[in-house]
């Protein structure tokens, strides 16, 4: 009887240095890799994969944690082989046959994943990107069964956030206090909605539009964020984001028709944020307040524009909001420098509409805004 059991503890045993022993093994690969990620210059995806190294320690499942492995060995090999091509031009050399090849070799090693846990959700997630990723480089143009791994990813997603809902959160799995193992990074979450929007190229398309309005959920969680911690910059620059992804401005940047096109919903939930997070100091539409309290007119275009504007209101206005300052004149033309705008947490020193700036410092586009702002009921 003693035998049998000392015989199924030493079994034990063996099986936990085996799975150790395998673990670590596993993890000197991927830290290699992470390593050649940085020397490489993609900084982005070596930090994504020394964060999910971080956490994979908090993973009890010995399964799971070695699925994570995998999927980042994988992952990494794919970037690698992308950036080779993209340096060397050369997408049948022997590097990237090699990096291909080992990132089949780890695909190949990964089994089904059981479960729905978070960690579980998150690794399954992460797998199917890459699936996604590795048939995109193989496709030769035909990527239906990367769709299909996007798509089963996408869904497993939304999956996640209704958990994670009825856990009453709010905002996504990145931001989520509930989800001890954090395994998707906020990069994470928007690289692989532009992955799978670039896979989606009509705009019509009513998966691609589900996609698009998920990434821009992702962002406004981003913001409330930035804003609830008081970090005024980082909520100014995703604000900036935000109104160019929902316009489809990225490539162009801002200009006037496309402010009107701002949809009222959106504008009104950034707006509310900024109220709610800055106790009514910052925020459109108090901007638009003392747009029109020092002088400034409602300009309905750019061709009115050249008629109506008037620079010393418009002076007035800037100077309000503290964005001009008569003393810096001579060195930046009375402009305050973006950094040397007020971003202190406790709001001391910053006037009433000082932030979000945007770029709004442009009289066109905060004449624009200000009309929308009308037009919305903001």
């Amino acid at each position: 009887m003693l035998t049998s059991i000392l015989g199924v503890i030493a079994i034990d045993a063996a099986k936990k240095v085996t799975k150790d022993f395998e673990y670590l093994s596993t993890a000197e690969t991927f830290a290699e890799l992470t390593g050649q990620l940085q020397d490489e210059g993609l900084d982005t995806e070596a930090k994504e994969l020394f964060s999910q190294s971080a956490q994979s320690v908090k993973i009890k499942d010995h399964n799971l944690r070695q699925q994570l492995l995998y999927t980042g060995i994988a992952y990494a090999n794919l970037k690698l082989r992308e950036n080779y091509i993209d340096i060397n031009k050369d997408k049948n050399s022997k590097t990237a046959e090699n990096k291909i090849k080992e990132a089949k070799t780890y695909l190949d090693k990964m089994q089904p994943i059981q479960g729905n846990s978070p960690e579980a959700l998150q690794i399954k997630i992460l797998k199917l990107r890459t699936q996604g990723i590795f048939d995109t480089q193989n496709a030769d143009g035909k990527n239906e069964k990367a769709i299909t791994y996007y798509q089963q990813a996408f869904n497993i997603f939304n999956q996640l956030k209704k958990q994670e809902t009825k856990n009453k959160s709010n905002i996504s799995p990145p931001f989520n206090s509930n989800i001890q193992t954090k395994l998707l990074s906020k990069e994470n979450v928007e690289a692989f909605h532009r992955e799978y929007l670039k896979l989606l190229p009509d705009k019509n398309n009513a998966t691609r539009r589900e996609v698009f309005k998920s990434l821009k959920e992702h962002f406004f969680d981003e913001l409330g964020n930035y804003l609830s911690n008081k970090k005024w910059k980082e909520a100014d620059g995703i604000t900036r984001r935000l109104i160019l992804y929902s316009t489809d401005r990225e490539d162009q940047g801002l200009d006037w028709k496309s402010i009107q096109k701002l949809s009222c919903p959106d504008l009104e939930q950034m707006n509310q944020k900024w109220l709610d997070a800055s106790s009514q100091r910052f925020g459109f539409s108090e901007q638009k307040r003392i747009y029109l309290e020092t002088g400034n007119k409602l300009i309905r275009n750019e061709a009115e524009f050249n008629k109506l504007y008037n620079a010393q209101n418009y002076a007035l206005f800037i100077e309000r909001v503290g964005w001009y300052n008569p003393n810096q004149r001579e060195r930046t033309g009375g402009w305050v420098e973006y950094n040397q705008l007020v971003w202190r947490s406790d709001m001391v020193g910053a006037p009433r509409g000082h932030l979000p700036w945007v770029p709004l410092h442009l009289g066109g586009v905060v004449s624009s805004l200000a009309l929308r702002l009308v037009n919305c009921n903001i």
